[in-house]
C-alpha cells in the first residue's frame, strides 16, 4: 500500500504547488495584456437611426443626432447604399435630401452617419485649375 500513500501525499502537496504555478501563469499574463490595454484606443459609440418618411427627395430619420450640412448613409441592400445630407429638423427627426437617386430604398432602412464632410477647401492655389 505504500502506493496509496504517496498518492495521498501528492494530492496533499499540489494545491500549494498548483497555486504557485497559477500565480507565476497570471503573473505573465498580466505583463502581455498591460500593453495592450494603453494602446487601444477608446472608440465612439456607433449611432444609428432608422428611415421613417420618404416623400420625393426628403427623408425623414429617426433615433440619429446629427447637424446641419452632415452626411449619413442609408443602408439598401446593396453595397453602396445611398448618400444624404441633412437639410432640417421635423421634431425629433432629421430631415435629409439625397445626394442622387433613391432607389432601393425602404422603411425602416438603418441611417449611420459619415465621417468627413466630403469638402474641398478652396484657395488660391485653385485658381486656373480645372475640376472634375
Amino acid at each position: 500500500m505504500p502506493v496509496a500513500s504517496q498518492r495521498v501525499a501528492l494530492v496533499r502537496a499540489m494545491p500549494a504547488d498548483s497555486a504557485g504555478i497559477r500565480k507565476a501563469q497570471f503573473g505573465r499574463l498580466t505583463q502581455r495584456l498591460s500593453g495592450i490595454s494603453t494602446s487601444i484606443a477608446p472608440q465612439e459609440p456607433i449611432q444609428e437611426g432608422r428611415l421613417v418618411h420618404l416623400s420625393g427627395m426628403r427623408l425623414e430619420v429617426e433615433g440619429l443626432q446629427s447637424s446641419i450640412g452632415s452626411r449619413c448613409r442609408i443602408a439598401t441592400g446593396a453595397k453602396d447604399g445611398v448618400d444624404a445630407e441633412v437639410i432640417g429638423f421635423n421634431g425629433e427627426r432629421l430631415v435629409l435630401m439625397c445626394e442622387g437617386s433613391s432607389e432601393g430604398l425602404r422603411p425602416g432602412a438603418k441611417v449611420s452617419p459619415l465621417t468627413g464632410s466630403g469638402r474641398v477647401a478652396v484657395g488660391s492655389e485653385l485658381l486656373g485649375r480645372v475640376i472634375d
